[in-house]
């Protein structure tokens, strides 16, 4: 009987089998993580891509088009929030919020999206970051 219980064959098998788990979470993690990030870098590059032409004369349907494009591979947000400090600018589809008649002034590309961070066995997050580019206009 005393044999027996100091006997731990396989003991080590059994406390892999449970850290493994743990450690198969966690890399599972690291990878949905960085593809958010990855995410998120990608639509902040397309925001940029947004508010060079917003800052180059650009038309309100050539900035939402260079958004989209520049959003490789993901959706494109439907309404970026593109702002001037100019009063009186207002986002209609021909008009552009850098006009020439207000060199120097912010044009700003934003809005808000929504990254999906599925990790299995622990459950789902949404990140909600505001993507967002700031330019002069020239």
């Amino acid at each position: 009987m005393r044999r027996w219980r100091d006997d731990e064959d396989g003991a080590i098998a059994v406390e892999f089998a449970l850290i493994s788990i743990v450690l198969i979470i966690i890399l599972f993690a690291i990878i949905e993580f960085g593809i958010a990030l990855n995410k998120d870098e990608i639509y902040t590059q397309a925001a940029r891509e947004g508010g060079r032409v917003a800052a180059t004369h650009g038309t309100y349907d050539e900035i939402k088009a260079a958004i989209a494009n520049g959003a490789v591979n993901y959706p494109a947000p439907a309404n970026p929030s593109i702002t001037v400090d100019t009063p009186g600018t207002s986002p209609d589809a021909g008009s552009k919020p850098c006009d020439g008649t207000n060199v120097g002034t912010w044009v700003r590309v934003s809005w808000v999206q929504n990254i999906s961070v599925d990790v299995p066995f622990a459950g789902h997050f949404t990140m909600t970051p505001t993507i967002r580019a700031v330019f002069r206009c020239e």
